[in-house]
C-alpha cells in the first residue's frame, strides 16, 4: 500500500499534532490540531492543499470537531472554544456561560452570530 500523499504540518518539529479528522461531509477534507497547529488541507487528484485559515494567535490546539461541512470548533489548554466557518474565525465561547448544558451546548440550534 502506498501513501496517496503526505504534508508537513509545521516547519518546527517539536509542534505536536495531537488529532486529525476528515469533514464528515466532504472526504477529501481534514484537519489537524495541535502544539501551535490548526489547519485544514483538502485532497485534489494526488496533492494536498492547505486552506488558508484567518491567522489567530499561536495555541496549544487540543481537540476539534466538524459542525458542519464549513464550521470547525476547536478547544485549546487554556479552556477555550473557538469557532471557525469557512476558514474564518467567527467566535470565541466563554469557558462557562449561562444556560450552556451538557457537551453539546454549541449545537446548531443554540448557535448565533452576536
Amino acid at each position: 500500500n502506498k501513501p496517496m500523499a503526505s504534508i508537513r504540518t509545521s516547519t518546527n518539529v517539536s509542534n505536536e499534532v495531537y488529532q486529525v479528522s476528515f469533514n464528515p461531509n466532504d472526504n477529501a477534507q481534514f484537519c489537524v490540531v495541535g502544539n501551535g497547529v490548526f489547519k485544514t488541507y483538502k485532497y485534489n487528484e494526488g496533492n494536498l492543499k492547505a486552506n488558508p485559515i484567518q491567522k489567530i494567535e499561536p495555541q496549544n490546539f487540543l481537540c476539534h470537531s466538524w459542525l458542519s461541512e464549513d464550521r470547525i470548533i476547536v478547544g485549546t489548554d487554556t479552556g477555550k472554544m473557538l469557532l471557525f466557518e469557512g476558514q474564518e474565525y467567527k467566535k470565541r465561547f466563554p469557558r462557562q456561560c449561562p444556560g450552556c448544558t451538557g457537551e453539546h451546548w454549541w449545537r446548531e440550534d443554540r448557535y448565533s452570530r452576536t
